[in-house]
């Protein structure tokens, strides 16, 4: 399976330290390198960036062939077990899989998070992405990112792409009343399989939740079989 990410020299730290650490054999990555200063969560500096996942999308979608699945991973993520297999089961009958901010939400799209997606290549997912560009492109709003923009898509046309959310073992620590600070309590699933440091702001901080994460659950996990 291959996987698309964006990285910055500001996150290569945790493309080099997290990510490619504990990165599955299973999964072949491929990065989009953008040289960008360090820049805040909702920026207009930090949109400019984040339009370029739409880049790398046109990417993959060129590269891989109709019906086969590939990933879309932001950097600041730890595997704690091999995916493949499981979510090549997950995708039976749909275009994307997405995290979940807020599983106890029953809306289906409302707080989908775009920092781990699993997408099937062909028209049907391209065009929706391609449409999330657009609304992001045209909002003129710092803070429609691509996450709010394939939201956005979804709640414009719910018939343009069949979706779902991941399980929690595809953990996202979940939204709150403000967000994660380090010695704030984490919970994560004893059967985690990953962890999207998300839902705080700035590089030192996502450091700071995944090595936390990693303490808790390392007593837990055998390593992930990784790279060399």
């Amino acid at each position: 399976m291959h996987a698309y990410s964006l990285v910055t020299p500001s996150h290569r730290p945790l493309q080099q330290g997290w990510y490619l650490r504990t990165l599955p054999e299973e999964i072949e990555p491929h990065f989009l390198e953008v040289e960008a200063a360090p820049v805040d969560f909702g920026t207009r500096h930090w949109l400019r960036v984040v339009v370029r996942k739409f880049d790398l999308l046109e990417q993959a979608f060129a590269e891989r062939p109709a019906g086969s699945i590939f990933l879309l991973s932001d950097v600041d993520i730890r595997f704690y077990k091999p995916i493949m297999r499981d979510l090549q089961r997950r995708m039976d009958g749909l275009d994307v899989l997405f995290q979940n901010n807020r599983p106890q939400d029953p809306h289906p799209c409302r707080y989908l998070c775009t920092g781990f997606a699993v997408i099937r290549s062909g028209d049907r997912a391209a065009r929706f992405f391609e449409v999330a560009r657009r609304v992001l492109e045209t909002a003129d709003d710092p803070l429609v990112g691509d996450q709010v923009a394939c939201i956005r898509a979804i709640e414009r046309d719910p018939e343009a792409i069949r979706f779902g959310l991941l399980p929690e073992e595809y953990w996202v620590p979940p939204r709150g009343d403000r967000r994660w600070l380090p010695g704030d309590p984490l919970a994560p699933p004893p059967n985690i399989r990953l962890h999207h440091a998300n839902y705080t702001v700035g590089v030192a901080r996502k450091l700071a939740q995944l090595e936390m994460v990693e303490r808790a659950m390392g007593a837990h996990h055998a390593p992930v079989a990784q790279r060399a």
